[in-house]
């Protein structure tokens, strides 16, 4: 049986397709079939793609004929994916020929493991060299605590982490209904995570690219964003409510900040009225947190003098 199965949605990138192609093809562990959806892209991604596929009878090529969202396409590889463990690797990004080797290293000796993360890199175009390693926000050691973050920010690049395919159960799948929101991947990890053994992986071997031309993730519309995280955030908070949960105290910190993370943004683009709406979900979840001294400030002095006399943010 394949031990790997990486796939990769594709859409326009047609500048970046070989390399991540050939990162895959140069891995020091063979046993990894790539499932590459191409999703309605006009360049020439695609072609490049069937070239590789020609070469490397490891590497499938599925063409959507309607374009669909990331998370759809995720979702049709998944159904044809044969490996033990999948690997989610965007087309745009990379993965150092030691990666699956080291997680096979640390998969071989698991059984009830659900998921392997590890740290990674992120680079720019203009300076691939210069490389910065991340490890997940907050982290200190205990990958059980990793669901108290999840609700409200994805806990790590998309390709730092493999699943365990029998653990992508429909539940636990792509939520195609947020394909039009950026920051998808977020709603995704928060149901995968939830009930998941989580092993580390101390190897910072998967290269994260940032700040790509036409990358989802960019704050270019901070209306669109604000719009998107918001919305993710409260689909995670539904699903709770459907498994009869709430969040806990922890949880609501963690959403609180993102929010007043979100708050700023709408302060400083002018965006008054999404600003007033978000001032209040920061209020909700800020007292729904453990107090410490900086939310004891923000309710004496006011959020909005708070963030002026911290970040300096100013506001008509």
């Amino acid at each position: 049986m394949t031990y790997f199965s990486i796939i990769t949605p594709l859409f326009n990138k047609g500048n970046y397709i070989s390399e991540t192609i050939s990162s895959v093809r140069g891995q020091k562990m063979p046993d990894w079939e790539m499932i590459i959806i191409d999703n309605g892209s006009t360049d020439c991604g695609p072609s490049i793609a069937h070239q590789y596929a020609q070469l490397d009878s490891r590497i499938h090529v599925i063409e959507f004929t309607n374009r669909q969202g990331p998370g759809a396409a995720r979702n049709a590889g998944l159904q044809i994916a044969i490996g033990q463990w999948v690997l989610f690797l965007d087309s745009d990004d990379l993965i150092e020929p030691d990666y699956l080797a080291h997680r096979y290293k640390v998969a071989a000796n698991l059984t009830k493991v659900q998921i392997i993360v590890g740290k990674w890199q992120e680079f720019e175009d203009i300076a691939p060299e210069k490389r910065v390693e991340k490890q997940p926000t907050q982290w200190k050691g205990d990958t059980s605590k990793i669901v108290e973050t999840a609700i409200a920010y994805a806990p790590w690049a998309l390709h730092a982490a493999i699943v365990r395919r029998d653990w992508l159960t429909q539940e636990r799948k792509w939520i195609e209904q947020l394909d039009q929101v950026s920051s998808e991947d977020t709603a995704f990890w928060f149901t995968t995570v939830r009930g998941a053994n989580i092993v580390w992986c101390d190897d910072a071997d998967a290269l994260y690219r940032i700040h790509t031309f036409n990358s989802r993730n960019m704050i270019c519309d901070p209306a669109k964003w604000i719009q998107s995280v918001s919305k993710i955030i409260e689909h995670n908070l539904d699903y709770l409510k459907q498994k009869q949960m709430f969040p806990n105290p922890t949880q609501c910190e963690n959403i609180f900040r993102v929010f007043e993370s979100l708050y700023r943004l709408a302060l400083k683009s002018e965006l008054y009225s999404e600003s007033q709406e978000l001032q209040k979900l920061v209020y909700k979840f800020m007292n729904m947190s453990p107090p410490n001294l900086g939310i004891i400030t923000r309710k004496v002095i006011g959020l909005r003098m708070f963030n002026f006399l911290r970040y300096g943010i100013t506001y008509k």
